[in-house]
């Protein structure tokens, strides 16, 4: 008995010192560990990853992220419902859109004036979300949301429908915001929905609003209409309150950047 007790007491050591290690490689280093069970300081999930880092600030990777979605600037959400002109509302703000990732981690996305943008990773601790932005990545802005508004530096968004199409990356903004619903065309029902779809205008069954323009102040808003998906044209378009007019368009120089309206094509008055 008096010659294991030696052995028994090493073990019993040997144990301890790997606990103590084990606790300061979690203390000292990257470490990812899977969280068994819901963690009410900091509403954590079960499948939660922690992330330690050196500098002991605490990084939460989820796999959904209670803000993801595409969210729209506030103002100039107010200034394309209000004028139902892309054209007009593109420089109300440099930031106009927002897109969320759904994971932390990914690249949350900052639109700029419907013309160009940039990707910023998003990352969360135990305060907010937030980007890292500026020279070397020095500047942290939070994302908060609050009351169904999110709030990005100063910017305050919306939230909007997700919508995808195959030829820009924009969402349908326009399409959802200021198109959708049905009209009267001199008596027939003519549709059109927020996926792009439009259903009763002679053979003409898709459309895609234009956002981007070279010079906002010039020409006229413009939408692509087709009998398919791959196969538009460029028309001219302006709302008269509830009505609807579309025009051909008569270009001015070899770009076309500075069209005006031609012939109207169609007038159509909007019932919902």
């Amino acid at each position: 008995m008096y010659k294991l007790l030696p052995i028994l007491l090493l073990l019993s050591i040997i144990s301890c010192q790997d606990e103590v290690k084990e606790k300061n490689i979690v203390k000292n280093e990257l470490v990812l560990k899977e969280s068994p069970k819901q963690d009410s300081t900091l509403g954590m999930k079960k499948d939660t990853i922690l992330i330690l880092k050196k500098d002991s600030i605490l990084t939460i990777k989820h796999k959904i992220t209670t803000i993801d979605g595409v969210w729209l600037n506030e103002i100039y959400y107010n200034a394309l419902i209000t004028s139902k002109s892309p054209k007009k509302s593109q420089l109300i703000v440099r930031n106009s859109v927002v897109v969320i990732p759904k994971r932390v981690g990914k690249d949350v996305f900052i639109g700029m004036n419907f013309h160009e943008g940039m990707r910023y990773e998003l990352e969360k601790d135990s305060l907010s979300y937030y980007i890292e932005t500026g020279y070397n990545s020095s500047v942290r802005e939070n994302i908060k949301l609050k009351n169904n508004t999110l709030t990005v530096r100063e910017d305050k968004y919306v939230k909007i429908k997700s919508i995808r199409n195959k030829h820009h990356r924009f969402f349908n903004i326009a399409e959802q915001l200021i198109f959708t619903g049905r009209y009267n065309w001199n008596g027939r029902q003519v549709q059109f929905t927020e996926q792009g779809k439009v259903i009763g205008l002679d053979s003409l069954k898709n459309y895609l609003v234009i956002l981007d323009y070279i010079e906002p102040g010039h020409g006229t808003d413009q939408l692509w209409l087709g009998t398919n998906q791959d196969s538009f044209s460029t028309y001219g378009f302006q709302f008269l309150g509830d009505t609807l007019e579309i025009y051909s368009l008569m270009c001015n120089d070899i770009n076309c950047y500075y069209p005006k309206f031609d012939k109207r094509l169609y007038q159509l008055v909007k019932e919902n």
